[in-house]
């Protein structure tokens, strides 16, 4: 995806989990600090209690005409505790012209008010009304749009289900709205219809526009896991307003599955590979090779109803966009890919030096063709790759050698987010359609892909399996990997393969290259070796094997479209894991993919612990002992007792002399050992407080140091936000609830193994224990010691509290640190808090799941 949808694209992925009572309603306890279970437990009922406690105390501080601004945007740390942080209060007393909903009353005027709140949201002036939001020209103005209604959409739910006590059916004026189940009913309905007609007039009405319609097949799945919530929460309530817009519901589910079905399961024989270098399937994949048995002729379309009658329309890309047939054409998972190159620091930063884009070519110049972290090869990509000049089509021919023709970039980070959330969000849309199959419901789709016994159809080497089965079976194949030490079975073996090959795939792995075969088999792209090149070079080359400093794990703290490594891409993945809801397996699998905990490729003890090297590769360091240099991998590494193992973060802690600031990223640990190479990879401080994107690190401002931001006190620990302007919280909340879903489910298995008995208690127990204690350490922090969400509140400087009664050391306020007016600081508040209820989405496989006997 290209360089300006990378900051949109954080809508609903990392900044998703950001997520005393004022004007009504009662506090709501969040409930104390929890204890672990005694094993290991998904879900767990405390801490889903205190999840829950958080959201209802803030969510009940609502918003009053009679209030003072500074509840709406406060300015100091008193203000941000008592303020007002009920969206939906905040949207109708704040959010300006067309943005009151309470005094709806018809399906139009729900649709024109949440209309006016998404249109607010995003800065589109002149919305009038109705379905008018969309934007042919640009896919992703379409997009967040669209998942921002299902977020808003989510809130709603959420608010319906734990905090409303006028029961549905009973009339409410416009003073009892916020009370009305009925009135978060018509609100979900009408976001609901939104995010519906955007995505259908996505496929509808750009066929045309090829670089429109990729990006609608790199985001399909991604748009499946936020709209599918809604579409349960409406289905479990039977609280749709027509019976059409049920049926048009379900079949744009089926197109949104036929896409993903086609243009990506279909085409990948081969492997998980980035959209942006794969031959990605279209309308020609279903003409030349859907099974000639007829089983899936037809599921190329899907049926819209219209107030003029039924069409239907294309699921698939035009048979033009396609680029030919499969092979490896597309760059398989490795350990060695690096960020994008120096023509994405210029598109961020421009051409007028600065030290942001002297930080972003440094990077870049490390992962680029003689960079110190990646090696030449055909399957280790550059941080810009150029192809041929003179050759007929040179960004096919993938030279070793620069060019002046730039074909453009890929790193990991793209082609494990896109792969994941490609196949869970088709997974939980086959999901709907096997349901309403077996249901033998009215409103089942027409052209329907899955829920026909005749669709079980092999793919490569694999047996015949329905469209849902493949999808689940090849869902862990994005998302697992190993890390390549020493005797270590550290390698997939892909079976799918079209021509019957079995290959060794070696996905998300942080550390060297170990040459070592796998049955047999180098992984792909481990022996390749350019004529001239050093065979030695191509092993670890990610890193600098003997000279490193900055003790990055690659590429487990590796962002996407960042130069440079991040934790926002390892939070990333575990937050896709956390969205993998379909309800179709008991707890404690609870819907999550069988491929990635099965007996046969995850089930080992050194294969599944890679899952807990993602995790603390992404939110610890690792620094090698003085003068040496070793595989970051190494078990002094995993080590959880040990002492080389320093986290960048402060554990949240009520009684820190610096609580304000612990939520914030650290460049060295307790005893000033540096964890992030300043001169690489933090960049200067931005004094504007708003933040800034464009590098994985940028040192929060000091507005009353000269020299920059320092804890109080000072000391070498600087303060960090990351690429997104976040700090450690946020992302924990979703890395350590990915762990502890994984951990949960891997734990009963293999019971009376020895391996698997020391691993669950050296290994599994422990993690757990730690990602727990962490995750209810920080919902303690935000309910019963700050009284907020500080990544919603604050600005990215610290300074001088303006509280002329508490004049210490604060992080400036949004209001106050960016001057925005009360009206954009009560709209930005309103969208995070509306965002964190996924929260609990994420953490309570319960929550939304309809009765099977009915569904």
């Amino acid at each position: 995806m290209g360089k300006a949808t990378r900051r949109i694209l954080r809508i609903g992925l990392t900044l998703l989990g950001l997520g005393a009572a004022i004007g009504g309603g009662a506090p709501a306890a969040a409930g104390p600090l929890g204890a672990p279970p005694v094993e290991p437990t998904w879900p767990d009922t405390t801490l889903n209690d205190q999840i829950r406690g958080a959201l209802l105390q803030f969510y009940r501080q609502r918003d009053d005409a009679a209030l003072p601004a500074q509840m709406a945007a406060p300015r100091w740390e008193a203000e941000k505790t008592a303020a007002a942080k009920d969206p939906d209060t905040l949207w109708e007393v704040r959010g300006g012209a067309g943005t009151a909903c309470h005094t709806a009353v018809s399906r139009a005027d729900f649709i024109a008010c949440a209309g006016g709140r998404l249109a607010a949201t995003f800065a589109k002036v002149g919305y009038g009304g109705g379905f008018t939001l969309f934007d042919p020209a640009n896919y992703y103005a379409n997009d967040t749009v669209a998942r921002m209604a299902n977020f808003y959409g989510l809130y709603h739910a959420f608010v319906h289900d734990h905090d409303s006590d006028l029961p549905a059916g009973v009339p409410y004026t416009a003073g009892e709205a916020r009370r009305s189940k009925d009135y978060h009913r018509a609100m979900v309905r009408g976001y609901e219809a939104h995010s519906r007609e955007l995505i259908m007039r996505m496929f509808r009405e750009t066929r045309g526009d090829a670089s429109f319609q990729v990006s609608l097949t790199r985001t399909a799945g991604l748009l499946e896991m936020s709209y599918v919530p809604l579409v349960a929460f409406l289905e479990r309530e039977q609280a749709w307003g027509s019976n059409r817009d049920r049926r048009n519901a379900f079949s744009l589910i089926n197109g949104l599955n036929q896409r993903v079905w086609w243009e990506w399961v279909w085409s990948q024989t081969n492997g998980p590979a980035t959209a942006g270098f794969v031959n990605l399937g279209s309308q020609s994949t279903y003409d030349n090779s859907r099974p000639a048995n007829g089983a899936l002729d037809g599921t190329d379309h899907f049926r819209y109803s219209f107030d003029s009658g039924d069409e239907d329309i294309a699921s698939l890309r035009t048979a033009a966009v396609d680029s030919g047939p499969g092979g490896i054409d597309g760059y398989w998972f490795d350990s060695d890919y690096p960020p994008p190159g120096d023509w994405w620091c210029y598109g961020t930063f421009g051409l007028t030096a600065s030290d942001g884009l002297q930080k972003c070519l440094d990077m870049s110049a490390r992962g680029s063709q003689t960079g110190s972290r990646s090696a030449p090869g055909p399957f280790s990509p550059y941080g810009q790759y150029y192809g041929n000049p003179g050759a007929a089509q040179p960004c096919t021919d993938r030279l070793y050698t620069s060019s002046g023709h730039s074909c453009g970039d890929t790193n990991l980070g793209s082609i494990a987010e896109e792969w994941l959330w490609s196949f869970s969000g088709a997974r939980m849309g086959l999901f709907v359609i096997e349901r309403l199959a077996a249901m033998g419901d009215p409103d089942f789709p027409a052209r329907a892909l899955g829920g026909a016994a005749a669709q079980r159809v092999p793919l490569g080497l694999s047996p015949a399996l329905s469209p849902y089965e493949h999808v689940t079976e090849r869902l862990g194949y994005g998302v697992a990997g190993f890390h390549g030490g020493s005797g270590i079975n550290d390698d997939l073996e892909w079976t799918w393969s079209a021509n019957g090959v079995v290959r060794a795939i070696r996905t998300l792995s942080a550390g060297l290259h170990d040459g070592e075969e796998q049955n047999g088999r180098l992984s792909v792209g481990e022996g390749d070796v350019p004529a001239g090149v050093d065979p030695a070079s191509r092993l670890g080359s990610t890193w600098d094997r003997f000279a490193y400093k900055d003790h990055q794990e690659y590429p487990g703290a590796m962002e996407n479209h960042s130069a440079g490594p991040s934790p926002i891409y390892g939070t990333t993945l575990f937050g896709l894991v956390l969205g993998d809801r379909t309800g179709d397996a008991p707890r404690p699998a609870g819907g999550l993919a069988s491929s990635l905990f099965d007996g046969q490729h995850r089930n080992t003890v050194d294969e599944f612990q890679n899952w807990v090297w993602l995790y603390q590769a992404t939110y610890h360091r690792c620094p090698p002992p003085s003068g040496q240099a070793d595989d970051p991998a190494a078990s002094a590494c995993f080590d959880r007792g040990g002492s080389r193992r320093q986290r960048i973060y402060a554990p949240p802690n009520p009684g820190s002399p610096t609580v304000r600031f612990d939520y914030l990223w650290r460049s060295h640990d307790a005893g000033g050992t540096e964890l992030i190479d300043q001169d690489g990879h933090i960049a200067a401080a931005e004094t504007s407080c708003g933040g800034r994107p464009g590098v994985p690190w940028r040192q929060v401002y000091n507005r009353d140091l000269a020299a920059g931001a320092a804890l109080p006190g000072g000391g070498p620990i600087k303060l960090l936000t990351d690429e997104s302007g976040l700090g450690a919280y946020n992302e924990l909340i979703q890395g350590a609830g990915g762990l502890m879903r994984l951990t949960a489910a891997r734990y009963p298995v293999n019971a009376g193994d020895p391996a698997f008995a020391a691993e669950r208690a050296l290994v599994l127990k422990p993690w757990y224990d730690e990602a727990y204690t962490t995750v209810s350490s920080i919902f303690s922090l935000f309910t019963d010691t700050l009284g907020y969400v500080p990544e919603i509140e604050n600005s990215n400087c610290l300074g001088t509290n303006p509280d002329p009664g508490d004049p210490s050391l604060a992080m400036i306020s949004w209001q106050q640190g960016t001057g925005a007016t009360t009206q954009a600081t009560a709209i930005r508040r309103a969208m995070w808090y509306s965002i964190a209820a996924n929260w609990t989405w994420w953490y309570d496989p319960d929550w939304l799941v309809i009765d099977p006997q009915r569904w």
